[in-house]
């Protein structure tokens, strides 16, 4: 029984997980409290989780360089070996034929990247992994050397074949070439003044990475960066920028910096993400923004409860108008008088302008409703609003309806 009971709670406990709310991150100038206290305003409930400030997502210092729309990573061993000096070495021992200590040296040094590839040369990196191709060439992996001439291929599409290694290694290497060349390119649009692309700089014209894995070099920093495949991409660009610029950017939500937010957001498994600035409240639409602020349409919500007060004073009057009238007059439905009267045309002209302002107040009050529900569709704290409102029905009664969204 004791098991049975386990296993209904932990059944029960599977929707509350599902239904998990958004992450909060809050940026300079808000705290915690206020971040949670404008995050709970703008859901309209407190399915969320404070997870904290937006800084502490990014990484490195504010001039760091960054990348948007692209997988990438720092070094994390924080090695300051030199890759030019490394990969040299383990040559050596390849021409000394020590095929597997080489190798291993040179995988070693490719797992660690980009640890070391501040200031490396082209050349190198594209060593980095032809040696490795040489190598399980010589020890029969030729699945695995091909693969390594396909790395070194991306580094650089335009090096030919080193001649002074046998003939029978060529044929590996030009279909990988070949299986480079085919694929599509991934444009770099910049917002650094200087950056290295595998070991080259970067001026003229932005860009352009094939798939497969790069170095990104800025100062004393670098950063590898994995293309995907175009059927894999999800922007048909990446950016490459600053943390400053990165964190000016999302605090104002462009849309620019978003995929950036939405690929840590899938990193952490969440569901959702709310950014709370000083001025309004971003919220992450797939890798996008909605495009509704706080503040922009924060009038229209009073504009629209003032009509429908203006509109329900208005019918009341006008009903009251009318309904006085009949029982003053007698009239019936048809206008006709039951008890005649000497004053009857007067109280028949009271009654026609009761019953047309009731219709105006109920054309007002309408007004204001839709006011109130645009708001809420546009930028409202909540995603239901409500306003009731009256109108004289055909009996000379008064009808009750609510209007909004829900």
């Amino acid at each position: 029984m004791p098991r049975l009971a386990l296993l209904i709670a932990f059944f029960l406990s599977l929707p509350a997980a599902a239904s998990a709310g958004p992450a909060v991150l809050y940026a300079a100038g808000v705290d915690p409290g206020e971040a949670s206290t404008r995050a709970k305003a703008w859901l309209g409930n407190g399915d969320f989780t404070v997870e904290g400030p937006l800084a502490g997502l990014i990484e490195g210092k504010p001039q760091s360089i960054m990348v948007v729309g692209a997988p990438s990573a720092r070094c994390a061993s924080g090695r300051s070996d030199s890759l030019e000096r490394s990969v040299a070495v383990a040559g050596t021992r390849l021409f000394d034929m020590e095929y597997a200590d080489g190798l291993k040296a040179l995988q070693r040094l490719t797992r660690t990247l980009p640890c070391g590839g501040v200031g490396a040369p082209r050349a190198t990196l594209y060593q980095l992994h032809f040696l490795q191709g040489i190598a399980h060439f010589n020890l029969d992996d030729f699945d695995q050397a091909r693969e390594a001439f396909r790395k070194a291929a991306i580094i650089d599409p335009q090096r030919p074949w080193d001649e002074q290694y046998p003939p029978q290694m060529k044929e590996l290497f030009v279909a990988a070439l070949q299986d480079v060349v085919t694929t599509k390119a991934m444009p770099l649009e910049l917002q650094v003044e200087s950056l290295l692309v595998d070991g080259e700089p970067a001026s003229g014209k932005a860009p352009r990475l094939l798939p497969g894995r790069h170095i990104l070099a800025s100062g004393t920093e670098a950063l590898v960066v994995d293309v995907p495949l175009e059927a894999d991409r999800n922007e048909t660009s990446a950016l490459v920028t600053t943390a400053v610029r990165l964190v000016s950017g999302l605090s104002n939500g462009d849309d620019a910096y978003a995929p950036w937010l939405a690929d840590r957001a899938a990193a952490k498994k969440w569901t959702g993400v709310l950014l709370v600035t000083e001025d309004t409240v971003h919220q992450l639409d797939g890798r996008v923004f909605l495009k509704r602020t706080a503040k922009k349409v924060a009038a229209m919500p009073v504009a629209g409860a003032s009509l429908i007060g203006v509109g329900a004073g208005t019918a009341g009057a006008g009903l009251a108008l009318h309904l006085v009238s009949y029982r003053e007059a007698g009239l019936q439905e048809d206008g006709r008088a039951t008890v005649v009267e000497l004053d009857y045309g007067a109280l028949l002209t009271r009654n026609r302008a009761g019953f047309a302002t009731a219709i105006a107040g109920g054309v007002l009050a309408g007004v204001g409703v839709a006011l109130v529900v645009a708001a809420t569709a546009d930028g409202g704290a909540k995603k239901a609003a409500w306003a009731p409102y009256l109108v004289p029905s055909p009996d000379g009664g008064l009808a009750f309806g609510i209007g909004g969204r829900f």
